[in-house]
């Protein structure tokens, strides 16, 4: 956060230096395996519908995704087996712990200092965002939770589709006013961020061409697009049901502890995430659920 209030450069700076590291590694990728010609074959016909799923706004990536699985539908090369179900169960298990591994990497939680960077960028791979603007919304998040003009992603009283489908965009909007709340809006700073935000949006694509070079077209779709719903999915929830108006002062909003239902499912298999209230109060918890059940037993 320090850097990003006190370097202009600094998202521009750390997007080049990924959109080069995945270069890198895709060229890689493409030079040493076996079956890179077969995985590239056709990729013309994708490269439309990789960019939507890769865009900013969870409901232009769900038409990409109908528009990856038509193209795949018309080429024809993509067949479905039964067994093919184990690779979808893999892919929204590992969207729901990416959410809680970023989380908690954004905080520090892991055992060392690299180790919470390392995890973070793994992170950012499955969810196409660097970790680094990832932990500066989140920061902010935590700093003004619920205020319309500073949170990044305050749910007010949007019903819950309707925001899940804008919640990404509305983030990336955001930075727009973080950044020229630090730097003067001049034509060199605009310049300047207009740049890191091209540069983003080419270490997102790179991202996303990284796991169909690794996996394949059928693959890409199973198990990495399968991941990226699930994690911007989980992400909503618990930014949209953990942040609920209060019901007896109008423009007040709780953040809540949530473990019933299906809540109870997520929070056993994302580390307590949706013990979100615990969390704002102790965010360097790497389990906020097993801390605030212990209160409760003391109590």
């Amino acid at each position: 956060m320090t850097n990003f209030s006190t370097d202009n450069r600094y998202l521009l700076n750390y997007e080049l230096r990924n959109s080069i590291i995945y270069s890198l590694i895709i060229t890689a990728v493409l030079l040493s395996s076996p079956f890179s010609r077969s995985f590239i074959e056709g990729v013309a016909w994708y490269l439309l519908p990789m960019f939507l799923i890769s865009f900013y706004h969870f409901g232009v990536s769900l038409v990409g995704v109908a528009l990856y699985v038509g193209v795949a539908a018309y080429l024809g090369r993509v067949s479905f087996l039964p067994v093919d179900v184990i690779v979808v169960i893999a892919g929204v298990l590992l969207g729901l712990k990416s959410a809680m591994w970023m989380h908690n990497a954004a905080h520090r939680n892991f055992a060392w200092p690299w180790l919470s960077t390392a995890m973070g960028e793994l992170c950012a791979i499955q969810q196409l965002i660097g970790y680094r603007p990832w932990q500066i919304a989140h920061f902010i998040h935590h700093k003004y939770p619920d205020d319309p003009a500073m949170d990044p992603h305050p749910p007010m009283y949007d019903g819950f589709f309707r925001y899940m489908l804008k919640m990404k965009y509305n983030i990336a909007q955001k930075f727009d006013s973080y950044y020229f709340s630090h730097f003067t809006r001049t034509p060199d700073n605009q310049r300047l961020f207009g740049l890191g935000g091209l540069v983003m949006l080419i270490s997102i694509l790179l991202r996303t061409l990284l796991w169909y070079v690794l996996l394949g077209p059928k693959y890409y779709l199973l198990f990495f697009v399968i991941s990226n719903i699930a994690t911007n999915i989980m992400y909503a929830s618990f930014n949209y049901f953990t942040h609920r108006p209060n019901v007896m002062e109008k423009g007040k909003f709780d953040i809540l502890d949530l473990n019933a239902g299906v809540f109870r499912i997520l929070n056993w298999i994302t580390a307590g995430s949706f013990f979100h209230g615990t969390h704002h109060k102790r965010p360097n918890l790497y389990n906020p659920g097993g801390f605030a059940q212990q209160m409760m037993v003391c109590k």
